[in-house]
């Protein structure tokens, strides 16, 4: 790795280090979706998904709750999502006190769970960092 990008990435990672996830977000240049009231309309899992990060968020003054993964693809390129993740900061002993969960396999070893809220099932992860 070049030195100019050792760099960038330090002072992204202390950046990063500063603050949340969501913070970080919030700073950033987003890309605006001229859209998202009639995406919201037009997709029942969405809208509901968007209330469950409300929900999630409530829980604590810190609780912060996202929408990640190919879910966000998806809706940037103008396809129908086929399923919802979310990432959040709240463990998921909190998140199975308050919502009706479901284990997937071991993966509540990795912090991910299945929260199945209005007919939907959301899978849920505790923000983490992989080190390869």
């Amino acid at each position: 790795m070049g030195t100019n990008k050792i760099i960038i990435f330090k002072k992204f990672k202390e950046q990063f280090h500063l603050k949340t996830f969501k913070q970080y977000l919030i700073e950033q240049k987003k890309q605006q979706l001229d859209n998202w009231q009639d995406l919201l309309a037009e997709n029942e899992m969405l809208r509901i998904g968007v209330e469950l990060l409300g929900k999630i968020e409530s829980l604590e003054p810190s609780s912060e709750a996202l929408i990640v993964g190919g879910s966000c693809r998806d809706i940037l390129l103008g396809k129908k999502p086929k399923d919802i993740d979310i990432a959040g900061n709240v463990p998921i002993k909190i998140i199975k006190k308050y919502f009706r969960t479901a284990d997937i396999g071991q993966s509540a070893d990795f912090g991910i769970t299945a929260i199945l809220y209005k007919g939907f099932v959301y899978e849920y992860a505790t923000y983490r960092s992989d080190i390869f």
